[in-house]
């Protein structure tokens, strides 16, 4: 979300001083972008069938060890949960018949910065993104869930998105806006193309279920 703010910024520089930025953001060194194909991370569980999709479209059986690369979608079968370590710690539990993917997931040596971006296409996940500097971010096609340490799940069905923080503080920001700051036991839910709501908090039997759906395999 920072980044996306960043961009905006740029393009009401004058003429020669957006050129100049530009050029400099070319001239960084390979070494500071990712490719498509990188391993980025690790099953670390896996409860039923799961299977990955790489960026070329070439799908492989999902396993508890087996790395994640940039690029890939990861894909849940009915009943089945799986798990994703992230080279930062964090980590992502994916419920029953989800589709995740991992558009972007930049580290800095050490593995104390980040620079994430993952694509819920549909279904549900649960985030548990560890204490440390730089952007974790969950999309969908209503909205983005930006954080940087905290504890949330984002559940999406068709053209609706839920999010629910339970530890921690969430920004929630529809495609139409506004931009919505969760605190912890608040939820919100989004429609595509529509304006995020006030937060409101969520029951217990509520949180339960979709805690249920996200336990970890």
């Amino acid at each position: 979300m920072a980044a996306a703010r960043a961009l905006s910024a740029l393009f009401t520089l004058p003429g020669p001083a957006a050129a100049l930025i530009v050029a400099l953001l070319a001239a960084l060194p390979a070494a500071a972008q990712e490719d498509a194909g990188e391993a980025v991370g690790r099953i670390g569980g896996l409860i039923g069938d799961a299977r990955l999709v790489s960026a070329e479209g070439d799908s492989r059986p999902a396993a508890e060890g087996v790395p994640v690369e940039l690029g890939d979608r990861v894909i849940t079968g009915p009943g089945s949960r799986l798990e994703l370590v992230f080279a930062d710690g964090s980590r992502v539990v994916i419920g029953s018949t989800s589709d995740l993917s991992i558009e972007r997931y930049l580290t800095s040596a050490g593995g104390t910065r980040r620079n994430a971006v993952l694509s819920l296409l549909d279904g549900i996940l649960r985030a548990i993104v560890r204490p440390g500097g730089g952007e974790f971010e969950v999309e969908s096609r209503a909205a983005v869930a930006s954080v940087r340490s905290t504890e949330l799940v984002v559940d999406v069905w068709r053209t609706r998105t839920a999010v629910f923080v339970r530890e921690g503080r969430v920004d929630v920001l529809g495609r139409s806006g506004p931009l919505r700051t969760l605190e912890p036991g608040e939820g919100v839910g989004v429609r595509f193309g529509g304006p995020v709501p006030q937060p409101g908090r969520w029951s217990q039997e509520r949180i339960d279920e979709v805690l249920a759906r996200t336990s970890d395999p």
